[in-house]
């Protein structure tokens, strides 16, 4: 049976998460049942060289499994035992948003209920028809405006005309949010739309419509390929559009994130771990409460050896997802670090900077904090001359591993801003290659 130009199969692998190579590999090797990398690539259309590296990555995903011999041969794993759990998270999804459809239906039923007579100003308009009625929309929004786009849609927010306008409702402090999806390993489309609005990335199913709302009554439901297209000028159905959007922003990811991490990476190799869900499943739970045992236990010399164990720790499970973390810069690990710290750290926002001052280099983390809050978070740092967080503690770690001795710390609060700043100061301890920051 030939599966391996099955555009349907092919199509659900990517959606579940698998490269197009990767799609392609493991297609192939399913059909073939056992193989050596050289059939594989054959079969595949994969070349040899990315054949190798591909099935090294399907073997950490335990989609593949390596028979011994000489040559090497690979083997598929059930689909099921690593497909199953992914379908599932993709199900509650959908059953999130089939609640809220179920929400909106119930608004709709009331509002017509009490007033029969009452008509929804709801129309099917042409693709004419909504450029003139979308700008005149923009050209009146005065507060907000929510879009929902998908990777095809973006062209509607992109276009000169359009831009040039949302640029200047910016100016004007209009709110401006919107959710996508990332096509690919590609973060350029929504990266123009970063310039004039606050981007989210979805992950999950892709819809066939865009969604846009303005100023919580003006909407657009707008379908890939731009017919049939859904205009409205009413409360109750605005009203109802944003709960969506209010679940849509608990449930994204900044595109922020993922611009640092490109900019860290030079690639979006592993960019499931910037997923706050991701991370606190691969790394973080492991190690917490184990730095806060040792943090209450141990003190002195035995609790920094045991520190620096679990840092090490640390960053080899990081490098099973990012196979050239260890090539990275100094800087750029911890321009890395500092984005999945962004997701894990549960005090707030943050910002972590590394800069060298002669022969130191100073790292310092800046929290904004709840002022309630402020107390604890002073009582973390206290305990130790690192915070108890995984994180954190790489990054301390690399910098010392890097040929920097820690000379000291400085702890500051700002009750009146809520904020908490640390800063961890480093002394050049021996001659080592210059790392680039």
């Amino acid at each position: 049976m030939n599966i391996e130009n099955d555009p349907e199969i092919f199509k659900a692998l990517l959606e579940l998460g698998l490269t197009k190579n990767e799609a392609k590999v493991y297609m192939a090797l399913v059909d073939m049942g056992e193989g050596k990398a050289s059939e594989i690539s054959r079969k595949s259309g994969v070349t040899r060289e990315k054949t190798y590296r591909v099935l090294k990555k399907l073997e950490e995903r335990r989609l593949v499994k390596v028979i011994d011999g000489q040559p090497v041969r690979w083997r598929p794993m059930p689909p099921s035992d690593y497909f199953k759990p992914l379908i599932e998270v993709k199900k509650q999804s959908v059953e999130k948003m089939e609640r809220v459809i179920h929400e909106l239906q119930k608004i709709y039923s009331i509002s017509r209920e009490k007033d029969a007579k009452e008509e929804l100003n709801v129309w099917e308009i042409g693709e004419r028809d909504f450029d003139s009625i979308f700008h005149n929309a923009l050209d009146s929004c005065r507060k907000h405006i929510y879009a929902l786009v998908t990777p095809i849609g973006i062209d509607l927010l992109t276009n000169p005309d359009i831009s040039k306008m949302l640029r200047k409702l910016s100016k004007a402090n209009v709110n401006i949010e919107i959710y996508t999806w990332l096509e690919g390993d590609s973060i350029h489309a929504p990266g123009r739309l970063s310039n004039y609005a606050d981007v989210y990335i979805l992950d999950g199913e892709v819809p066939d419509y865009s969604l846009i709302l303005i100023d919580s009554y003006i909407g657009f439901l707008v379908k890939d390929g731009r017919s049939p297209i859904i205009f409205y000028s009413d409360h109750k159905i605005g009203n109802g559009s944003l709960s969506l959007f209010r679940l849509m922003k608990y449930t994204s990811t900044p595109l922020k994130d993922y611009i640092d991490y490109y900019d860290a990476l030079g690639s979006m190799e592993g960019k499931e771990i910037i997923n706050e869900r991701g991370i606190k499943n691969f790394l973080i739970n492991v190690y917490e409460e184990l730095i806060h045992s040792i943090s209450v236990t141990l003190h002195g010399k035995e609790k920094e050896e045991l520190y620096d164990i679990i840092s090490e720790a640390v960053r080899r499970t990081l490098m099973k997802r990012i196979q050239n973390y260890d090539e990275l810069t100094l800087g750029e690990k911890i321009k890395l670090l500092r984005t999945i710290l962004r997701k894990t750290i549960v005090n707030g926002d943050l910002n972590a900077t590394l800069d060298r001052i002669f022969n130191q280099l100073h790292l310092t983390i800046e929290f904004n904090i709840e002022k309630e809050k402020l107390a604890d978070a002073f009582s973390y740092f206290s305990v130790s001359p690192r915070y108890p967080h995984p994180i954190i503690m790489l990054m301390d770690y690399e910098i010392r591993v890097s040929g920097y001795k820690r000379l000291d710390s400085i702890l500051m609060t700002d009750n009146r801003e809520g904020k908490l700043t640390v800063k961890y100061m480093y002394g050049f301890k021996k001659m080592i290659k210059t790392h680039s920051l």
